[in-house]
């Protein structure tokens, strides 16, 4: 029996297509407004283009933590907004061990195939940006944060918003799956892309999550 002032599981709904767009955008506004005043904090120059955060690896770990923070906290206040519990909104749920093995059997291969790939067109597998990145930090000592930011902060953040708030705001019944993943797939192409910066690392991280997405929210509706 649902607690008074609780919608009970049958009667919850997530946002809709328009309301879902519009608390994503309204996440991305406010996680950008608060990279940029992390920015301007430790880097006042960087407001007249003054510094480049690309090769400012400690600048790049604050700002890419605090936007992401904020961004993940939005949409948390939205799935609570909307009455539900928010590892449930966000399917942040442990996918089950097959679908893990699945998704793991074909990351490998692709992985090692997308390096060979890489190697063989004469690109560098570890583009200059990421040493840039890299030796700017660990001159600072910021190692710690450039890891936490790159590898939990951001994977993190787009987990959240693509596969977890968007999926489950856009995809309203089994036979909507594909085109909802299609479109949500395409979107995160578009945003990396849009950035000007060659984010292998997020590729491959986008590569797993694609597989274990749709598991995060098939175990979501099991439970």
């Amino acid at each position: 029996m649902a607690e008074i002032g609780q919608a009970s599981p049958e009667a919850r709904q997530p946002w809709g297509i328009w309301a879902t767009l519009g608390w994503a955008a309204l996440a991305i506004v406010l996680s950008w407004v608060a990279g940029v005043a992390v920015a301007v904090g430790m880097r006042p120059e960087s407001l007249m283009g003054g510094v480049d955060l690309l090769k400012d690896g400690l600048l790049l770990s604050l700002t890419n933590t605090v936007s992401n923070v904020i961004q993940i906290a939005v949409l948390a206040w939205a799935a609570r907004a909307a009455e539900w519990p928010i590892g449930d909104y966000l399917a942040l749920v442990t996918p089950k061990g097959r679908d893990t093995e699945v998704a793991f059997t074909v990351l490998i291969p692709f992985l090692l195939a997308f390096d060979a790939l890489t190697y063989l067109i004469g690109r560098d597998v570890v583009t200059p940006f990421q040493i840039d990145t890299y030796t700017s930090a660990a001159a600072v000592g910021a190692l710690p944060l450039l890891w936490f930011a790159l590898v939990i902060a951001a994977p993190a953040a787009e987990e959240v918003i693509f596969r977890g708030f968007l999926f489950r705001g856009w995809v309203r019944s089994g036979r909507s799956a594909i085109p909802g993943i299609l479109v949500i797939t395409v979107a995160i192409r578009l945003v990396r892309h849009r950035s000007g910066v060659s984010h292998r690392p997020h590729s491959r991280l986008g590569a797993m999550a694609e597989r274990i997405g749709p598991a995060h929210h098939r175990d979501a509706r099991a439970d």
